[in-house]
């Protein structure tokens, strides 16, 4: 399916929830968490490599201050965030379900699924996927989200995390704000403390990330239950290269439910 195809069927669950890929009968659900600066649109392509599972639906979590929703103001605290993010995830774990998020996105899906693990055993996702993201054990003080405006460009520009489509200086000045608050929510937030995820977790890291290597991906064995380091070819944005791989790496450890027989109630 094409990316126009998908973005056309794409719809809202609420503020805060886009279905990028729609399953009516669809009996698992994966809900993807963007990059710093980015928007639910980022997984567009991502979505596609779940055309030949027609019994997933893909949900991208929209955050506040950016496309439909950018007359709304910026949250730039973690907590508060995934907070939100879980109350809305509640409202639709009526099936086995994972968590996807991609670098500042993996911090938030992690705080996400111990705020619905924390709902008792029945709790949580069937699984956590992190990619690009160090653990919270392992991010030391970083301070990007203070870093003067050439300065941020130039380490995003380096990272690719600036499409050349959107590397205008008017489209940059409309994006840094959004950037510098979700910098800032992974930046500022202090864990207490940290008991380990119940929920298989599959952590992701490019082979060329500049600021995640395999080895200090490991980290993340301190706070979850880590079932496979993928190490795939990529930078730091690794579903570019690598999302094929990790759909199906999805799609492998999300069990769906049995399908509904006809005259029986969902």
């Amino acid at each position: 399916m094409s990316s126009c195809m998908v973005r056309r069927q794409a719809t809202t669950r609420g503020r805060w929830l886009r279905v990028l890929r729609a399953s009516p009968y669809g009996r698992r659900r994966v809900f993807c968490f963007h990059h710093a600066g980015g928007n639910a649109a980022a997984f567009g392509g991502f979505a596609e490599h779940f055309a030949a599972a027609p019994d997933c639906e893909v949900v991208a979590v929209q955050l506040p201050g950016r496309a439909e929703r950018r007359s709304e103001p910026l949250i730039d605290a973690l907590d508060l965030l995934a907070g939100r993010i879980a109350g809305e995830i509640r409202r639709h774990a009526d099936r086995p379900y994972a968590l996807l998020g991609v670098s500042m996105g993996g911090a938030l899906a992690y705080e996400v699924a111990r705020k619905l693990e924390a709902d008792g055993p029945a709790g949580g996702p069937s699984a956590l996927f992190v990619c690009s993201a160090g653990s919270p054990k392992a991010r030391g003080p970083r301070l990007m989200h203070a870093l003067p405006a050439d300065a941020l460009v130039r380490a995003v520009r380096c990272l690719g995390g600036i499409p050349p489509e959107l590397d205008r200086p008017d489209l940059l000045a409309l994006t840094l704000p959004v950037l510098r608050a979700d910098l800032r929510a992974v930046e500022t937030h202090r864990h207490d403390e940290l008991e380990r995820l119940r929920c298989p977790t599959v952590v992701v890291v490019g082979d060329r990330d500049p600021l995640l290597s395999p080895a200090a991906a490991r980290s993340w064995t301190e706070v979850a239950d880590v079932s496979d380091v993928m190490e795939l070819p990529g930078g730091h944005f690794v579903l570019d290269e690598g999302g094929a791989a990790v759909a199906e790496a999805v799609l492998r450890r999300l069990p769906a439910q049995p399908p509904l027989m006809i005259g029986t109630q969902p």
